[in-house]
């Protein structure tokens, strides 16, 4: 019985709990566009080069018979007509209606609110969408937190073709949200 009660001790938040392991940083990767940012990397996923233009890095992961992925996106876009100071932009996401209005451009947007992320305004939203691949439409799940830093929009998002798998995976989206850092500002 001490055998396995200490086995358990010893194992279970490698079985309980995912996990985040090493830093990422961005080091001047070019799909970064400038941003220095930093974040813990799940353990037990794929770490990949974005193929689209603003990903930075993904981190994939496939059940054993693939027929549900899930996947960690980060993402980096810079507008430098955005004019807008860190307290404006949390003045504009606190505001019911001026939050509704910049998600309402995200494909069928369900819950979402204000966050913040190392200091930096910005906003958590789930939403799904459905994508054509080949002969097969696949409808996709996604939470994604976005934060406004300066003239860039830095987003960490989720993305699964199984609502069951990404509500598994969201305490660990929380754990890497948490993990980010904006060096810069210090």
């Amino acid at each position: 019985m001490r055998k396995l009660l200490l086995f358990l001790l010893l194992f279970a938040p490698l079985f309980c709990f995912a996990q985040v392991g090493e830093y990422y940083y961005s080091n001047n990767h070019p799909k970064a566009k400038g941003l220095n940012f930093q974040i813990q990397v799940p353990i037990g996923f794929e770490q990949k080069e974005g193929v689209r233009p603003n990903i930075v890095q993904k981190f994939d992961k496939w059940n054993s018979d693939r027929t549900i992925f899930t996947s960690f996106n980060l993402l980096v876009n810079k507008d430098e007509s955005i004019d807008l100071s860190t307290e404006e932009w949390r003045k504009n996401l606190k505001d019911p209606l001026i939050l509704k209005e910049i998600v309402s451009e995200l494909p069928n947007p369900t819950n979402y609110k204000y966050y913040v992320l190392d200091n930096y305004p910005g906003l958590i939203v789930d939403a799904y969408d459905e994508l054509e691949r080949l002969d097969i439409t696949i409808t996709m799940h996604m939470t994604q937190i976005l934060a406004y830093v300066d003239s860039y929009l830095f987003m960490l998002q989720i993305v699964s073709n199984s609502q069951k798998s990404l509500n598994e995976h969201k305490g660990l989206l929380r754990d890497m949200a948490n993990s980010v850092v904006f060096p810069d500002q210090y």
